[in-house]
């Protein structure tokens, strides 16, 4: 997961008029405590810390309001998602729902990922405590197995008398959180990344040889993977993410009226493999998409620090791509990867 930038929709009832004013950081946590965190958090976008404030606030703090002056919030995950839109200045990608809504929100230009790894991050993020604090560094060690009693950040809501509710990948996938929930997360029908039905059926004998050959489905998933890409003609909720939104939106209905809530849904894409209804890719002309400039690795960089592209190898297309000290992709391959 790669925190982008957060936007703040002007709520005229919590006595802010966050419309076409300029807030720092440091002035905006000051303004009002979990109220304000309330309607930041209500975005279409991503809510990363930098490691000066925590982002878990103390029930007391989201107590303090009356009931009926407390704002619902929404809270959307993308996952690797590039601060890339229409509004931060990109002229190829379409963004316009999300370039209307930041038409009438402050936007916020430096939240940053504290690591490049999900679970991390994602740590991070919903605990407010540094990485260097949780000591969590990798995809299996859950938080609460280092500090146990630890509030999270939905968790202080839901304390201070919000329902709390989750769909899609919030917490790392295989690593949830249900005390932070007031109910258990909503479930999603677990369709195959691909729709494809050539891609299915060849998946499905390659996982049949490995279990044959003793390999776990662990394994199978983590290192068999599909196809880099889908463009499949079929309606949104097919897949996984347009499943996930129907849900939010069922749930929003659901709650509306009730007592103050707290939704978090949590998006897989751009995360790979980059599947998605044929119709999107078809408002693109590959050949005119710019291409990164900056393909070269930075400056003086140790070696170690680089992306070794594990996980960018397990897609079956993939499998030769060279190490990036060693090399670039074909242009039409990092043309198709960033279509």
């Amino acid at each position: 997961m790669s925190p982008s930038r957060l936007s703040i929709e002007g709520r005229s009832e919590m006595g802010f008029d966050f419309f076409g004013n300029s807030l720092n950081r440091r002035t905006f946590l000051k303004l009002g405590g979990a109220a304000a965190a309330s309607a930041a958090v209500s975005a279409s976008g991503l809510l990363g810390g930098d490691g000066d404030y925590p982002l878990a606030f103390p029930a007391a703090q989201t107590a303090a309001a009356p009931a009926g002056s407390r704002p619902n919030v929404l809270l959307l995950f993308c996952d690797d998602l590039r601060p890339e839109f229409g509004f931060m200045g990109n002229s190829v990608i379409q963004t316009p729902n999300i370039d209307r809504f930041a038409s009438r929100a402050v936007t916020f230009g430096r939240v940053y990922s504290q690591m490049s790894m999900c679970n991390p991050c994602r740590t991070s993020l919903l605990t407010g405590l540094r990485p260097d604090t949780t000591r969590i560094y990798d995809q299996e060690t859950h938080f609460r197995s280092v500090v146990p009693n630890h509030i999270t950040f939905p968790q202080a809501f839901k304390n201070a008398g919000y329902e709390t509710v989750a769909v899609g990948k919030i917490f790392h996938n295989t690593l949830p959180d249900p005390t932070s929930w007031s109910r258990p997360e909503a479930e999603i029908p677990l369709n195959f990344p691909y729709l494809n039905p050539e891609t299915r059926a060849r998946m499905e004998k390659r996982r049949e040889k490995a279990r044959s050959m003793g390999r776990s489905d662990g394994f199978i998933s983590a290192y068999l993977r599909g196809p880099s890409t889908e463009a499949f003609d079929a309606p949104d909720n097919l897949y996984e993410d347009g499943a996930i939104a129907d849900t939010a939106i069922q749930l929003l209905r659901e709650l509306r009226g009730k007592q103050p809530f707290f939704l978090a849904a949590g998006f897989i894409s751009p995360h790979l493999p980059f599947v998605s209804p044929k119709k999107y890719w078809d408002l693109y002309d590959r050949d005119k998409i710019p291409m990164a400039p900056n393909y070269f690795l930075p400056k003086d960089a140790p070696h170690f620090t680089l992306n070794k592209l594990t996980e960018f190898r397990c897609h079956e297309d993939l499998v030769l791509a060279p190490d990036p000290t060693e090399g670039l992709l074909p242009e039409p391959q990092a043309r198709l990867l960033k279509h």
